[in-house]
């Protein structure tokens, strides 16, 4: 039989309100489905995971910062996400750890774009951090 310490009762505490927070707001069945019918009359066919991917990603803003944000500016947020990890794979951040004034002059397409993210991603995660 399991030990119940108050350790483990925090823990249920913390679980139980990520659940009803997850159930109870971001993945209310009739928001999702509501998303998931409005696609589908406008394409045809439904991709599931981008629904739940920004379900995860709204959770997450509300765990971290406490505001639950309106879906225009989860999926900018998602989009800068995105951009961000899409440079990080590239041949680019290899030779900034070599030579970082070498990669700003081979790279400069891509030097833009980071700069361009990094000042979106401020833009959009400051009043967040600062509220």
């Amino acid at each position: 039989m399991a030990r119940i310490t108050s350790q483990s009762c925090l823990r249920f505490l913390e679980w139980f309100t990520c659940e009803v927070l997850l159930v109870g707001s971001q993945m209310d069945p009739s928001r999702l489905i509501g998303q998931l019918q409005v696609q589908q009359e406008g394409v045809g066919t439904i991709k599931v995971i981008d629904h739940i991917h920004l379900a995860m990603l709204s959770l997450s803003i509300l765990m971290c910062f406490g505001e639950k944000l309106d879906d225009r500016r989860v999926n900018s947020i998602a989009s800068v996400k995105g951009g961000l990890l899409s440079l990080v794979g590239s041949t680019m951040f290899y030779v900034v750890f070599v030579s970082p004034l070498l990669a700003k002059i081979l790279f400069r397409n891509k030097w833009k774009k980071l700069d361009m993210l990094r000042s979106d991603q401020n833009q959009l995660l400051t009043p967040l951090i600062k509220s």
